[in-house]
């Protein structure tokens, strides 16, 4: 069974989860392989109390999760988080030289709970999102990493789109920008 249903099974009042999805060794290469793999969760198997959910690292040195990959793996764990408040998705950085292309979301936020208050994205192609298209009454907080695509102009429609999104911020560690800097209404990135 992959993780997250395992997870969900054995331990179904959790209310905060991260899960690193790389590593090194035999149980990281079975790690991989679960995540990788499109969790199931049978009828009424949920995490019926998880608030806040972290996935991260899901790339190893040459390979990361494809668009179809994490856009399938997201529509699986959003159906089975109904009270979800803050996800956060951070795919990481392939170190190879021959670099695939970063994973998009595939319209998996189109199955976001209204409950979100939180969005945060690294090393995700954030074009054609579908975010403004949800109703999402309680965002609050929305960070994009690295991402690839016209993030200054996401984060500007989210705000009009979201009246109750105060925090929006929009970083590119690579290019010098401090981690976490807020990108102020009317600059951009």
């Amino acid at each position: 069974m992959p993780l997250l249903p395992s997870l969900a099974r054995m331990f179904p009042e959790l209310s905060e989860l991260a899960v690193a999805m790389n590593g090194y060794g035999r149980e990281a290469a079975a790690l991989w392989a679960s995540m990788r793999a499109v969790p199931t969760f049978s009828d009424g198997l949920r995490f019926a109390r998880l608030r806040k959910l972290e996935l991260n690292h899901a790339t190893t040195y040459d390979t990361t999760l494809s668009t179809t990959q994490l856009s399938a793996l997201l529509n699986s764990v959003l159906a089975a988080t109904p009270k979800l408040e803050q996800l956060t998705v951070f795919v990481g950085q392939v170190y190879s030289r021959a670099k695939p292309p970063l994973p998009g979301l595939g319209g998996a936020l189109a199955h976001l709970p209204p409950t979100i208050t939180s969005l945060e994205f690294s090393e995700i192609d954030v074009r054609d999102t579908g975010l403004c298209d949800c109703s999402l009454p309680q965002l609050r907080t929305l960070a994009l990493h690295n991402c690839q695509g016209d993030c200054s102009s996401l984060v500007a429609r989210a705000r009009d789109e979201f009246p109750s999104l105060c925090d929006a911020r929009v970083t590119d560690w690579k290019s010098g920008r401090k981690p976490f800097q807020p990108l102020l209404p009317g600059v951009a990135a």
